[in-house]
């Protein structure tokens, strides 16, 4: 089952005067066939900043042959120098996710789902 969604949704975090652009991604239901259903996100989405960086976001998923189900990568870099990558975000978004300062190779933090 494929939902397809349209539109954006705007975040405000006033504690930082930020304005985020947030687009809603489309959602497979899998899991139909072994009664076992979840969710998998899938497409490349850009979350634009009012404070001039953008965050490129990609989701995959377990495909018949590879990969890991609910798989993220991500990049945040200014808007005006796309190929200037600051951070990266690489895992699950259900399970872990590790977030890695690009200019050092050196992990940040590893957040865990639900934390």
């Amino acid at each position: 089952m494929n939902i397809k969604q349209t539109g954006h949704a705007n975040l405000r975090i006033a504690a930082f005067d930020e304005d985020y652009l947030v687009p809603l991604p489309n959602v497979t239901v899998k899991g139909i066939l072994s009664a076992s259903l979840y969710p998998e996100l899938s497409g490349t989405y850009y979350i634009t900043s009012s404070n001039g960086f953008v965050s490129e976001i990609r989701f995959t998923g377990k495909g018949l042959i590879a990969g890991k189900k609910n798989s993220v990568e991500a990049k945040v870099y200014p808007a005006s120098e796309p190929f200037h990558v600051l951070y990266t975000i690489k895992g699950q978004w259900s399970d872990s996710c590790t977030i890695t300062d690009a200019q050092s190779g050196g992990d940040i933090e590893t957040c865990q789902s639900g934390t």
